[in-house]
């Protein structure tokens, strides 16, 4: 889907699909991927946007060296 233009609806798969619909959301199958790679460590920090650039510069900060 574009948001303008002649072309406003197209054909897509129903995964691209599933994703433009639930954007910003996990779908169950994304979101046990992403819990099943995060219980693999001992910290795990699920953020979006900005937030990572923030929460990276407070780790520095307090000279904690966990990032990967």
């Amino acid at each position: 889907m574009n948001k303008d233009g002649t072309n406003r609806i197209e054909k897509k798969s129903k995964q691209d699909a599933l994703s433009i619909l639930t954007e910003g959301y996990a779908t169950i199958d994304e979101g046990l991927k992403l819990f099943d790679q995060a219980s693999k460590n001992n910290i795990s920090i699920i953020t979006e946007g900005n937030n990572a650039q923030l929460i990276k510069k407070q780790l520095n900060y307090f000279s904690i060296k966990i990032l990967r």
